[in-house]
């Protein structure tokens, strides 16, 4: 394993005063979208880009201790940049400026199947700003005691805490990435919310797992998702994103945008990825996501929908798509979303399959003040 210290000299990560004068700078932040030719380069765009008014990276993934233990993970980083949003029709920079700080924050979760028990943990840079960092030369990010890096050997460390529990893990990518979007570049063209979107969908992951004072080793799979540019648009009322292994060895994504119409953007789209690699890429029209059964919070009053069939007609996919616990709301501010693991029964080209995966769904959820600030400017 690289030493982690020789890999954040490569990287260059700032320092405390580096960080400090570079988020209140007194320039503005030249936001832009994703250009809709350029083809995205990897591992080149594993960095953080300031450039994007949002940013994310996410890993989730199954993990299984040498005790025969099964916990499944969720880790984020977020990275938001208001520089071209408005409230009441005024500028957002009219009152950050001339300090204004881009905003960092992330949640871990973790699901005991033994227990039956999913908990999760948030940090916010709000108002701790040198807390966070991150990389302008490849993926390196630190979130108070949340990090994920990219290792010389093209390996992924992944660390992080929920409460109690500590996660320290290594991800070695083993699939080609898949690159959304119907021109298949890694751009998804969404009106006024243009942005860049790629995938790793196979990462072997092996690390260590601590539940309370208990350590254990953990081998798994694990789905790392980035995207950056302009992802939010008031006329969003949410998405529906889940990504499945099954035991086959394929992997598949599907993606689906909401207006608050009910329409779902053509735009929306999916992928399957076959053992050796071959990946195809799906239009909207071509799949279908059914909600089966409810969940209602009785926290924040939120209904989402927890179970869901997947139907590819024209590959002969029928998949059923099934929570763990109904539960696994995360209350991640600004954002209210369900986001956790299922298991997944069904056919893929006529073959009985059985698999695991993650569902993120805003269903209804509605935030307060969302028709008086605006975001999502196109550039």
């Amino acid at each position: 394993m690289t030493d982690s210290r020789h890999n954040e000299d490569r990287l260059q990560v700032p320092g405390f005063w580096e960080r400090f004068w570079d988020r209140f700078s007194l320039e503005p932040y030249h936001l832009k979208s994703a250009d809709p030719i350029k083809r995205l380069e990897l591992p080149q765009e594993h960095r953080g880009h300031t450039d994007a008014q949002w940013e994310w990276w996410y890993f989730n993934g199954h993990l299984e201790t040498a005790s025969g233990k099964r916990f499944d993970y969720f880790w984020s980083f977020f990275k938001v940049i208001m520089e071209d949003d408005t409230f009441l029709g005024i500028p957002v920079h009219w009152f950050t400026k001339p300090f204004y700080i881009p905003f960092f924050f992330g949640g871990t979760s973790l699901f005991d199947h033994e227990k039956k028990k999913y908990a999760f943990g948030v940090r916010s840079t709000l108002p701790f700003f040198w807390m966070a960092d991150f990389s302008k030369e490849d993926m390196s990010l630190r979130l108070f005691d949340y990090t994920a890096r990219r290792e010389e050997t093209g390996k992924f460390r992944v660390r992080g805490s929920v409460r109690s529990n500590k996660l320290d893990l290594q991800l070695t990518p083993v699939r080609p990435p898949i690159l959304h979007g119907y021109k298949g570049n890694g751009v998804l063209d969404f009106p006024r919310a243009r942005h860049n979107y790629y995938s790793l969908p196979r990462l072997e992951t092996t690390g260590t797992i601590k539940t309370g004072r208990k350590l254990e080793t953990v081998t798994g799979v694990s789905w790392m998702d980035h995207q950056y540019g302009f992802i939010y648009s008031e006329e969003f009322k949410g998405w529906d994103w889940m990504c499945v292994h099954l035991d086959i060895g394929v992997d598949l994504m599907f993606s689906q945008v909401r207006l608050h119409n009910g329409e779902v953007l053509p735009q929306s789209c999916g992928a399957v990825v076959y053992p050796d690699g071959r990946t195809v890429l799906l239009s909207k029209k071509e799949f279908i996501l059914k909600p089966l059964r409810y969940w209602k919070s009785w926290l924040t009053r939120t209904t989402y929908v927890v179970d869901w069939e997947i139907d590819v007609s024209g590959m002969e996919i029928r998949l059923r798509s099934r929570a763990h616990v109904d539960a696994q709301q995360m209350i991640l501010w600004p954002m209210i979303f369900w986001e956790g693991s299922n298991s997944v029964s069904g056919v893929f080209e006529g073959e009985e399959v059985n698999g695991q995966g993650f569902l993120e769904t805003f269903g209804d959820y509605n935030p307060f003040g969302r028709g008086i600030y605006k975001t999502g400017r196109r550039r």
